[in-house]
Formats: structure tokens, sequence, C-alpha cells
């Protein structure tokens, strides 16, 4: 059950984000402070490792403080002969030929009128992976390589730079006929490059982290020192260094270490529309989760597997943060937090340090510790954490930042939902919300009220504090992934969508509902929050009985009967079961027999 949170009376304040700016999180470094982060990362769902690089490695040498280089240039690569389990992760390539597969086929802007436009592929930023690797079509392994760099013109003739990555993520085991695709993200984001404010060639032992200077490198797995003073170098995944690209006051989207190249996020130029295409054989499956609207999907085939286009507009999406001494957190909010870890009740995300690390034992004391919470984007914790905090925030954002991406969703996100959403060889659909929270997985079926129910939450204002945050919804589904959740037929399926608040009364809401080339389209906008729950009902029409026709057999002619000659009443034998009689008259005397016939001069009565 959700939290009811009365709206309290909006307070005006000057935010330094206007719609759509990215959020940069500058967090409060004191000791004793336990900030509150609600933010959907983008990039951060759906491609496994610990972030946005390509790697193919041998998971027998993962591990802490490793000295083993566990990364492989291909399956087949010498080094890892010998390795049977691997795990990869994929930022796909550009297709450079027609029958090119597992790559990234066109990015570009779609008009109002629906006509598109193609971006131009500029490069890969950064140039190479540091872990890049070569793919294997035949045993569905993508090639790893780095995100994608456009250049699309505008309508006023100016130009945006584009970051487009589509990542997949599996394993694979040694002797299967393929690997096992386990995620997909795919993020569009406008971005502005410039040169690091230390450029030159990225210099052996230059850093700026503090750390003791050691090769330069990008985002991967890498050798590092575990500390300053050690002469062992050991392997781990890390963010990079080599490039200074500033103190963190603006949103770096990307940074690419030996080109020496910082790449800023920015908003999305207005009411703008996009698409992207990509071939592929190593195929995403299941459900969907999606930062954008008006949603598109098609599945085409192709030569060696199909072609997916996806095609949607940006949308905003609501940031809080907030610093509190632990001290001054108010005692209701409070109860709901462990001292110890500063994590919510029954969290399965936590925050990280943002103040200078402390020993374990000083870490468990709220007084002492710097922490960030940051829960978790998705699920009922989530939910119910943005509700108890909303009052704080004066039911306001704090920015609402544009974000354009989609993401296959976790097994522990699909835990308990419907079988009919998933399908191990397709995607069976998305839904998408500019929600700061929402429902983890599809959306519920209830069997008992036959809807599909999709929670939400998110502040009531905008970041200017007065200004009405309007709600988008958006669900798409196969056609027959509906008629398996409630047993219909192949006949065309309708569809209700309702917005209910959290007391239970509807809200007023645009609603849109479509059938089209086996995909079911469903959508809910302008409605309000702060934590309302969106209800579809699906119905079909009952099949119209035909009477089957009957063939009618004409009659055999009969012949007509000859009349048998009839005997007088008097005479005339009656047919009778053995303990039947019967009556006979003549005059005024009646009598009874069990002759079959009646004495002379009587007859029957």
């Amino acid at each position: 059950m959700v939290a009811t949170v009365s709206i309290l009376a909006p307070t005006k304040a000057a935010s330094p984000y206007a719609p759509g700016d990215p959020y940069q999180l500058v967090a409060n470094q004191e000791a004793g402070v336990h900030n509150i982060y609600f933010q959907d990362a983008s990039g951060s769902h759906g491609n496994g490792g610990g972030g946005n690089h390509s790697y193919l490695v041998d998971t027998s040498k993962l591990g802490f403080r490793t000295t083993l280089d566990p990364t492989c240039a291909s399956l087949d690569d010498s080094k890892c002969a010998a390795t049977t389990d691997f795990r990869w992760n994929s930022a796909l390539p550009m297709c450079a030929n027609p029958t090119d597969i597992n790559c990234l086929e066109a990015f570009g802007s779609v008009a109002a009128d629906g006509t598109q436009s193609s971006a131009t592929f500029d490069s890969y930023f950064p140039s190479k992976a540091q872990n890049a690797f070569t793919g294997d079509p035949a045993r569905k392994l993508p090639t790893g390589a780095s995100s994608s760099r456009f250049k699309l013109t505008n309508p006023d003739g100016s130009s945006t730079t584009y970051f487009v990555t589509a990542f997949l993520t599996g394993n694979y085991r040694r002797g299967d006929a393929a690997t096992q695709v386990s995620g997909f993200n795919l993020e569009v984001l406008p971005v502005s490059v410039t040169p690091a404010l230390n450029p030159g060639p990225c210099v052996t032992n230059e850093t700026y982290s503090g750390l003791r200077g050691g090769k330069c490198y990008d985002s991967g797995f890498v050798q590092m020192f575990p500390t300053l003073g050690s002469d062992q170098f050991w392997w781990g995944e890390s963010g990079g260094q080599g490039a200074d690209c500033g103190n963190g006051a603006t949103q770096l989207a990307a940074i690419a270490h030996l080109d020496k190249l910082c790449a800023k996020q920015i908003a999305f130029p207005a009411n703008s529309k996009y698409f992207v295409k990509l071939r592929l054989n190593a195929t995403p499956t299941g459900w969907m989760h999606g930062r954008l609207t008006d949603p598109q999907i098609s599945v085409n085939k192709v030569a060696n597997g199909n072609e997916y286009s996806f095609t949607g507009s940006p949308v905003l999406v609501p940031t809080l943060y907030k610093d509190n001494y632990w001290k001054d957190i108010p005692a209701n909010i409070l109860a709901h937090y462990d001292p110890t870890n500063g994590h919510y009740d029954n969290s399965s995300c936590d925050g990280f340090i943002t103040g200078k690390f402390v020993s374990a034992e000083d870490f468990k004391n709220p007084l002492i510790r710097n922490y960030t919470e940051k829960p978790c984007a998705s699920g009922a914790v989530g939910i119910a954490e943005l509700n108890t905090w909303l009052p704080v925030f004066n039911n306001t954002a704090t920015a609402t930042p544009s974000i354009w991406n989609m993401r296959t969703i976790s097994a522990q996100e699909t835990d308990g939902a419907n079988k009919c959403f998933s399908d191990p060889n397709q995607i069976t659909g998305i839904v998408t919300t500019n929600s700061t929270e929402y429902s983890s997985g599809p959306p519920a079926f209830s069997k008992t009220t036959g809807s599909l129910d999709y929670q939400v939450a998110s502040p009531h204002y905008m970041q200017d504090g007065t200004t009405p945050f309007k709600g988008v919804y958006n669900l798409i589904m196969r056609s027959d992934v509906a008629r398996c959740l409630y047993n219909f037929s192949k006949a065309p399926v309708k569809a209700t969508v309702s917005v209910i608040n959290s007391s239970g009364t509807p809200e007023v809401a645009t609603v849109i509902v479509g059938e089209q080339n086996g995909w079911l389209y469903l959508s809910a906008n302008n409605f309000e929050f702060s934590s309302p729950t969106i209800q579809v009902k699906l119905a079909q029409d009952a099949p119209v009985v035909v009477p089957t026709p009957v063939a009618t057999v004409a009659p055999a002619p009969v012949k007509s009967a000859v009349p048998a000659p009839v005997k007088s009443a008097s005479s005339a034998p009656v047919k009778l079961s053995p303990a039947m009689t019967i009556t006979c008259i003549k005059g005024n005397s009646i009598i009874k027999t069990a002759s079959r016939t009646c004495p002379k001069g009587y007859k029957v009565k």
C-alpha cells in the first residue's frame, strides 16, 4: 500500500536548472551528513560489468586484487585457449557492409510528418575501446567497440553531436553453439566534445587522480596500483585516467583519456524525436523499460538476423537531491534507516561514500560518516522511500534532465511477473515513463480485476515549485502477449487506460489505444503526481456465432397406400396384452371379457 502524501504549499525557488538541463551532483562531503539522491542514471542498466565499456573476460581470472590478466581479444585468443567460461559486454560497432550483423545500422531524427533524416557517423569515442575484442557472428558474439559519435543537422541549419551506444551483455561457455544474451541497453545522448585541460599525448605516469602515477588508460579492465606506496599492479575495472576534464562542476557523459577529449552532456533540442536501427542475431529478449515517449518498435528479417528499429522522443525525468545532517532528519523519516549503514527499509540498492574514507567501525556511526543514499529507481521500496521524503522536498523536483534510453529489465525486476511477459526468443514489450520512481518489471496482471497495474511516483512540481509535473506512460506489447494474459482469440483486442491517484480517485489523462503490425500500443499522458497507479484493461468482443449450413435431403417418392378392408365394429379383433380385458355392450347389458372378441350380439363399448 502506498502512503498518502499531502501536497504542501509550494515554495518558489530559483533553480539553476532549466527543464531538460543535465543535473550534476555536487554532494555535501561534511562528516555526519546523510545525502539523499533520487536519480535513474542513464546508461547504468543492462550493460553488465562496472561501467559502460566493452570487454571479453575469462571469469576464472576475475577477483579482488588479482594479478592475472582476464581480458581476451577473441574467443580464439591463444591467451584464452584454456578458458571455459567467458563474460562479455559489447558496445556495438557501426555496420560497414549490408551483410554485417550485430551492429548499429543507422541513427537520425524524425520530423513531425514522420520523415526520417539520417545523421552522419563521425568517429568512435574513445577512438578504440580499452578492451576491444573481435566478435564471432557464427556464435552470436558481437564485436566490442566504443560509443558511436554522430553529427545531426537541426532544422535551423545548426548541428548537434550525439553519442549513440547500443550495449549487449552476456555469457559464453566454450563448446556451446552460441552465446547467451543477458542484457541490452540503448542510449542516445547529446554532447559537446572539447579538448581536455591537459592536451597533448597521454604520457605514462601522468595522473591527476591522486593515486601513484601509472599508465594512462580508458575505462575498462586495466592494471592499477592498489595503494600509493605499492609497486605491485593488480587487475580490475577502472573509469580510466589521463585526461583532466575539470572539477566535476559539469555533467560529463564520457572521457576519452588516451585521446584527451571530454564529452559534456547537454540538453536535447526542443521537440526532438529520434530513431535507431540495429542489425542483430544476438537477440535481446523479454521485457524492456524505457525513458522516452511515443515509442515504436519494429522487427524485420534481414540476412543472418533481424533489423530492430526503435523510435521515440526524450522525456523530462525529475531528479531530487538534498543534504541532511543525520541529527536533523525528522524522526518519522529516520525510523526507516539503519543507523549502522544508512540504508532504507529492505532496500536492495545502496549509495556511496561522498566524504573522506573512514574506518569500518567509524562508518557505523552516522555522526562520523558521510554517505549519499541512492534508492533503486524501480520497485515498491524505491516508491515508498520517495513518498517518505517528498514533504521535505515540498513535492518539488531539484532538476528535470531530458533522457532517451531503453533497456531490458533484470531477472530481479521480473521476479514474480506473469509468464506471458517472458519469451527466450524475442522482445515481448516495453513500458516507458518519465516518473522518478516506477514499478519494477512489466505491469502486474491482476486476475481479480483483469487489469495490468503499474505504479509510479514523482514530485508534484517542476523545479520552479509552481508548475505541475505532467506524467507520461506508454505501454507497447506484442498482441500475442495480451492474448496469452487474457486467453483471447486472434480477433482484435480493445483496451481502456485509467490513472488512479493514491486515494483511489480517477485522474484526468489523455489516453491513446491502438493495435498495429502485431503490437498493441497504449498511452496515458498529462496526468499529475505524487503516486498514481496506471491501470490497463484489455477486452475482446465475443465472436459472432454463424450457424453452420445443414444440407437438405429431398425425400424419396412415396407410393400411395391401398386401404385395407375394414371389418365391422362388432367383429373387429383388438390386440391385447395378456392381462387386458374388453367391455362389451348389448342394449342395457354390459359385460367384461378376456376374450379378444365380444359374444354374438354384443359390440365393443
